[in-house]
């Protein structure tokens, strides 16, 4: 799975994500901090406890993680589930 291209200039796009072929919304993030295998692990389990998460691809040499969801996920438990495990969310890509 590559990262999702959004257009900026759609307003029906713009800020919200990109709609997934099942049905949900797949957003990329930044996310400061992660260095190797165990980091991309401890990512995507935070990520996948939260409610609606149904798939996490994490990109260690980016910093970017990729998350397919049911529905558009709140940013602030995002941020909160890495920032309790010592990563930092830093915007969408």
């Amino acid at each position: 799975m590559g990262s999702p291209e959004t257009s900026h200039d759609d307003p029906a796009t713009s800020g919200s994500g990109e709609a997934s072929e099942a049905g949900g919304v797949t957003v990329t993030y930044a996310v400061e901090g992660m260095v190797c295998g165990h980091c991309a692990t401890s990512v995507t389990e935070a990520i996948t406890g939260l409610d609606g998460v149904r798939n996490v691809d994490v990109d260690v040499q980016s910093g970017h993680v990729s998350v397919d969801s049911e529905h558009e996920l709140e940013e602030a438990a995002l941020a909160q589930a890495l920032d309790d495990i010592g990563y930092e969310m830093s915007g969408r890509v």
